[in-house]
């Protein structure tokens, strides 16, 4: 036990929470992050949630090791340590509901049979596309017994039919729910028409440089935006041929003017308009105002095709990374080319489908992506499937 982890289990020591016993709450989070999502917008209330945080000890509590003795539950912890932590609290708080956005976290699914009287709900929040080896790939080399959930919300009909293989729920495709929540603008009044918005993934490099591990391979910082160093360059002459504008939606508030100053670098500052992001939900609200978006495989440009958008997908990121399945649109089987999505950024492919994107009718658009923003990315608005549930 290094110094850390003692002074973050002192500091437990001198909460409150850690000496009061838990009280009945209606809902109960696994994690807390995201949950202000639900809150804000009035899905579920605040004051009737209790909040399970899994880091930093959070979750300790002195009558967890009452509890350990008298029900001589040291089995469960040595085998399942989520699952024994979980259960405390769900045998004290006896919610009615118990939701997660962990919805890759295996071992939650196990919750269900150790406590059937509630509820389980699980939110997808990422893609889960850096198969196999992640998610979905250990779900299909599960050997443990039956895994379940009462629902699980997923992006699109492709994702509710992989939860729906391997563990025993309803699977609801309602998109994104922080997406769903943001209601979509529909003043084309003020839509441009004459910018692109290039969806940015930037993260401020690591000391170790160490941006992912895939497997046994780490994934560096230069590896994984090899494919922005060379998309932008090609995007940015385009943009001058076609004379459009190019515009850069901030991926992260913190870190901006690094972030910046990378573009800059990149195609010089006179040749694109860097857009602050000023919370978690104003870049849906600039994606709103434009007509076109693009970029490499954000979650934000499937949700930008489900708020009605053209947008294309260079997803080459997983051939420069290494990754072989972070392609454009898993978990369907679809072309490593289509008319709005490539695998793979040479041989003029960049001008291809930015032709296209911009000069394809209305019409001729909603029936090319229909099938494929139907499978990937829905749009529920107001998460009217969700509050159903839980009201």
């Amino acid at each position: 036990m290094n110094f850390k982890v003692i002074a973050l289990i002192l500091k437990r020591f001198c909460s409150k929470s850690f000496w009061r016993k838990p009280k009945k709450f209606k809902y109960l989070i696994v994690e807390k992050s995201g949950s202000e999502d639900l809150f804000n917008n009035n899905i579920i209330a605040k004051n009737e949630t209790f909040l399970i945080g899994l880091r930093d000890y959070e979750w300790l509590n002195i009558n967890i090791f009452f509890w350990l003795i008298k029900e001589n539950k040291y089995s469960l912890l040595y085998q399942e340590r989520f699952v024994f932590i979980i259960l405390y609290y769900l045998e004290r708080v006896e919610p009615k509901f118990v939701l997660t956005w962990m919805d890759y976290i295996l071992s939650f699914y196990k919750l269900k049979s150790y406590y059937p009287q509630a509820l389980f709900i699980s939110l997808q929040v990422g893609r889960r596309s850096n198969e196999p080896g992640e998610f979905f790939d250990r779900l299909k080399h599960w050997k443990g017994s039956q895994l379940a959930c009462d629902y699980i919300f997923s992006f699109g009909e492709a994702h509710a039919i992989e939860y729906e293989k391997y563990i025993r729920c309803s699977a609801i495709p309602s998109g994104s729910v922080r997406n769903n929540n943001i209601p979509i603008s529909h003043n084309n009044e003020k839509l441009i028409n004459n910018e692109i918005l290039f969806i940015s993934q930037y993260r401020t490099p690591k000391k170790d440089d160490i941006i992912l591990t895939y497997g046994d391979k780490n994934i560096i910082w230069k590896e994984f935006y090899r494919a922005e160093f060379i998309l932008l360059p090609i995007l940015s002459r385009y943009c001058k041929k076609k004379s459009i504008r190019l515009s850069i939606a901030a991926s992260i508030k913190k870190d901006m003017k690094l972030e910046e100053k990378y573009y800059d670098n990149l195609i010089g500052s006179e040749n694109y308009n860097f857009i602050e992001k000023k919370n978690d939900q104003s870049n849906y609200t600039v994606v709103d105002q434009f007509s076109y978006i693009i970029g490499i495989n954000s979650t934000l440009l499937y949700e930008s095709l489900a708020r009605g958008k053209r947008v294309a997908f260079f997803d080459c990121r997983g051939g420069y990374t290494g990754i072989p399945f972070d392609t454009f649109g898993w978990p369907m089987e679809l072309a490593p080319k289509g008319k709005f999505w490539t695998n793979e950024i040479e041989n003029g492919e960049v001008e291809i489908i930015l032709d296209y994107l911009l000069g394809i009718s209305e019409n001729q658009w909603q029936i090319d992506k229909k099938h494929i923003t139907k499978g990937l990315m829905h749009y529920d608005s107001n998460n009217s499937l969700l509050r159903k549930i839980l009201g």
